[in-house]
């Protein structure tokens, strides 16, 4: 692959129509602004870590930030529909320095020693999971089923309890963790929760309640603590934050004009 600079490639800017990413080849640079999107920030105040978007009501892509800029991982986008993976790229620093090309066949691969096996799509050149699928574990129980790259559960998909043909868990996930839009059902089947995740967590609306060094996308309530300094508190970042503070400011002016 070669090397190539930012200033040397074009930009896709991708937001809530993917058809721009069939023009895509290596060089070229990719980023992602949708308006439903998840993530962390760090305490320098830049998006850092994993992130999940909903482009559309079917269309969800997987990628990393770090330090504010598109980070060197892979970017996934699928379609939760018709269990299509439409496009892989392996970026760094935002710039494109593969397009994966993959063919995927039906069929049951060995996943490890112990007996885990993947039944689904697969790439017909590596023989590594590539697709939409369902993991079954060693004691032939249905853990997983949803979109997996090599050994990664990406985008989109469903966990199942241990043991049980109960679903636990269905919606958008970063790399086998819920991130985004999901649903969390109990184990008689009950929906138990239907919102937004973050790192596996339905607790991060009160920051001091949130147990990582990061701050997450849609954080409702901000104490700061006299432990933790933070340059400034950029709102844009925050849509259920601003949106608090909007409607204190309208019930403080409110009060006002009584």
């Amino acid at each position: 692959m070669a090397n190539h600079t930012p200033e040397e490639s074009t930009t896709i800017h991708l937001t809530n129509d993917i058809g721009c990413l069939a023009s895509c080849v290596e060089g070229m640079s990719i980023r992602v602004d949708c308006d439903k999107s998840f993530f962390c920030t760090s305490l320098e105040m830049t998006k850092d870590g994993l992130c999940t978007c909903l482009i559309d009501d079917r269309t969800v892509c997987q990628f990393c930030w770090k330090k504010g800029s598109m980070g060197d991982d892979d970017l996934f986008v699928v379609d939760t529909r018709s269990h299509l993976l439409l496009y892989w790229f392996s970026l760094a620093n935002g710039i494109v320095m593969q397009v994966h090309r993959w063919k995927p066949v039906q069929t049951t691969i060995d996943l490890n020693s112990e007996g885990d096996r993947w039944e689904g799509d697969v790439d017909e050149s590596t023989l590594c999971p590539c697709g939409w699928g369902t993991y079954y574990s060693s004691s032939n129980c249905c853990a997983y089923q949803g979109f997996r790259v090599g050994s990664r559960n990406v985008a989109y998909g469903i966990h199942y309890y241990d043991a049980i043909d109960m679903v636990e868990y269905t919606g958008m996930i970063a790399d086998d963790k819920a991130h985004g839009m999901g649903k969390l059902y109990g184990r008689d089947g009950v929906l138990l929760y239907d919102g937004v995740f973050i790192n596996g967590s339905t607790n991060f609306r009160d920051l001091s309640k949130w147990q990582e060094s990061s701050i997450p996308s849609h954080v409702e309530e901000f104490t700061l603590l006299d432990s933790i300094s933070l340059p400034f508190v950029p709102l844009n970042l925050f849509s259920q934050l601003r949106n608090n503070i909007k409607k204190l400011l309208l019930i403080c002016l409110s009060s006002h004009a009584l």
